[in-house]
């Protein structure tokens, strides 16, 4: 299953061009709309996978908090919980990359933040 910067190169990779590219500014303003539908569409999916991941998160929390006897016999090999600590810290730094890039360009743009 491809990542999700996998997914984004998919749907962004496009070399560089410039306006000249197009015959006139009307398909560069197709093009442009296009790009952001595709952005927009990858959101969507994003925000469809981070509910379904708040479930699973909230049901594997409860599991823990309930039964931490049981993860301790099904989980004893530290080589398996640490690499399922560290998928998760991993998910969790490209989460908080995504966000500092997304703060950095309301900053760059002065865009007005909430």
């Amino acid at each position: 299953m491809p990542t999700m910067k996998e997914l984004v190169a998919i749907e962004f990779d496009l070399p560089d061009i410039s306006i000249s590219a197009f015959d006139d500014p009307k398909e560069y303003g197709k093009f442009l709309e296009k790009l952001v539908w595709h952005f927009d569409k990858q959101y969507q999916k994003l925000c469809a996978g981070m509910e379904k991941q708040e479930k699973i998160i909230k049901s594997m929390s409860i599991f823990l908090d309930k039964y931490p006897e049981l993860f301790g016999e099904n989980y004893s090999h530290e080589v398996g919980r640490d690499m399922m600590k560290f998928f998760m810290y991993a998910h969790a730094d490209k989460l908080n990359a995504l966000v500092d890039k997304i703060e950095q360009i309301e900053k760059d743009l002065d865009l007005p933040i909430h």
